[in-house]
């Protein structure tokens, strides 16, 4: 399922942009909350109109499943462009620099970021104590389940994104108080198999402490092809290894 590959650190999904990427009043998104595969339009016409003359702008993306910033367009002259269709959910920013008519002496700040987010159109429905996402009326997901207190050891979903016509997730079986089992999984949009995307880590806790839990770190679903790469942490050789893994294209 998967296999080794030389790992690139990749930022956490959520942690790659400042608290200062707030909405800003230099630079507008809108919409600033659109459903899959919409659009969005980015205006900066008040960020640095005069810095220099004649000069152009670029572009900066980050993304929600924790790629690294990515520049996706270069000496623009216009204060305005179209991002989209986007094919992947969650919360994007778009960050915004302005160089001269040679594209040098580049400039940015906080006040030159705009986020706007994409819904996944799925929805996480609960009966009979038990849960799953569904997308399009299908469920896509394995079930969570949830024991009543007093054992309360509920299982989880977590992490939840759409890339293109894949869904990933991070499914925690609560086992007792005391024992989790975790695993990134995947499955089509259209529904299918739930599929296994990581190693699947067990930990225990130990009440005289001392707790050395293997984990999965920087998991990211590529947005470009089918695949997803991850770090796992051995907690008994204390050492991580770099994974990766392909599935076949969802209809």
């Amino acid at each position: 399922m998967y296999k080794k590959l030389k790992f690139l650190p990749l930022a956490l999904a959520l942690s790659v942009v400042s608290t200062n990427a707030s909405a800003s009043s230099y630079v507008k998104a809108t919409p600033a909350k659109i459903n899959l595969n919409e659009s969005v339009t980015i205006d900066w016409s008040r960020y640095y109109p005069n810095r220099f003359p004649n000069q152009t702008y670029n572009l900066y993306v980050y993304k929600p499943n924790g790629q690294p910033k990515h520049k996706y367009r270069r000496g623009l002259t216009s204060v305005s462009d179209v991002r989209g269709p986007n094919t992947i959910s969650g919360t994007q920013t778009v960050e915004v620099e302005v160089c001269d008519q040679f594209g040098q002496n580049c400039f940015t700040s906080s006040h030159g970021r705009v986020r706007f987010s994409v819904d996944h159109q799925c929805e996480y429905n609960v009966s009979s104590n038990q849960g799953a996402y569904y997308c399009g009326g299908t469920r896509v997901t394995q079930y969570a389940q949830y024991q009543p207190w007093p054992l309360g050891v509920n299982d989880s979903m977590s992490g939840f994104i759409s890339v293109k016509n894949r869904v990933y997730w991070l499914y925690t079986n609560r086992i007792n108080s005391a024992t989790t089992e975790f695993a990134w999984y995947t499955n089509c949009r259209s529904g299918g198999s739930v599929e296994r995307v990581t190693e699947l880590v067990r930990n225990t806790s130990s009440t005289s402490g001392g707790n050395s839990f293997s984990r999965i770190d920087n998991f990211v679903p590529l947005h470009n092809n089918d695949t997803a790469e991850w770090s796992y942490y051995d907690a008994f050789w204390k050492r991580s290894y770099s994974r990766t893994a392909s599935f076949s294209k969802c209809n």
